[in-house]
């Protein structure tokens, strides 16, 4: 059945398609971009022991951003890639998060999230490798004192009142965590490091508690390659598989905002406004 909700359409696709898998005996994760992701959270454990146990060294004097521009640091570089004065950046990443010990990967995601200025729209699709069935798809938008989100396990659509200061992140995903730790001076040069078979560098910062970053990107560009985040026993390696910078127009300015989700079940939280 198709509606005029793409996002419900495509989670009763997933649906369908893992109890197509069920009744014909075929494991859960065998189907394209699921064999890709599950095949390869074998190989982010051991890229993670190895960049996490890597001591620093090596040293780069100079790097270059987006187009080539010379962005001084490694550290301002990869600041380049993700600052997006005077343009909405267009990126994608895939998630894998594991937990316990010895690790076992509990939910593997896809995200598409567009940001320009204050405002952030993230589109996530979330699947548990141990049951197809557990499909979540969550968008949200937001912009100072305000957050919008739409869930589909529930089919409820959440306006939220939001108090935080100016420059704190949008929303709590790997590029509004960089941009954040990077104004707060916190993020370090690490060394260099191999992954996924090419030479990256690894950018760290400490965030609160036991959280721990590790970010790797280009060795002399600073581009985007990918991201652990360590917190007590629980890890996530989120792989960048897509960048764009794209001049605001009316196309992207329709990507900064929430799509309509007709039949779902309003709710709105929070008070009149934020003080202080």
């Amino acid at each position: 059945m198709i509606t005029d909700d793409p996002i419900r359409d495509l989670e009763r696709q997933l649906v369908a398609a893992a109890t197509t898998r069920a009744a014909t005996g075929h494991p859960a994760n065998r189907s394209g971009r699921r064999t890709a992701i599950l095949a390869a959270a074998a190989v982010g454990l051991l890229v993670t022991a190895a960049v996490v146990l890597t001591g620093g060294g090596g040293s780069v004097t100079s790097a270059t951003g987006p187009g080539g521009r010379p962005a001084g640091s490694i550290v301002q570089a990869a600041y380049s890639w993700l600052d997006p004065t005077g343009t909405v950046i267009h990126m994608q990443f895939d998630t894998r998060s594991y937990a316990g010990r010895p690790p076992v990967v509990h939910e593997v995601g896809q995200t598409d999230v567009w940001y320009s200025g204050d405002t952030e729209r993230d589109v996530s699709t979330k699947v548990s490798p141990i049951n197809d069935r557990a499909v979540a798809h969550l968008e949200t938008v937001s912009r100072p004192g305000s957050l919008r989100y739409y869930e589909s396990n529930t089919n409820t659509l959440t306006t939220e009142r939001v108090c935080r200061p100016r420059g704190t992140p949008a929303a709590a995903d790997p590029v509004a965590e960089f941009r954040a730790l990077y104004h707060e001076g916190r993020i370090t040069r690490g060394a260099t490091s191999m992954f996924d078979g090419r030479r990256v560098r690894r950018l760290v910062a400490r965030g609160r508690g036991t959280q721990r970053f590790v970010y790797l990107v280009g060795p002399r560009t600073g581009a985007p390659v990918a991201m652990i985040d360590e917190a007590g026993g629980d890890r996530s390696t989120v792989r960048f598989t897509g960048y764009q910078r794209l001049p605001v127009n009316v196309i992207t300015r329709r990507d900064l905002r929430l799509q309509p989700h007709p039949g779902a079940r309003p709710i709105h939280i929070g008070g009149p406004g934020c003080t202080g």
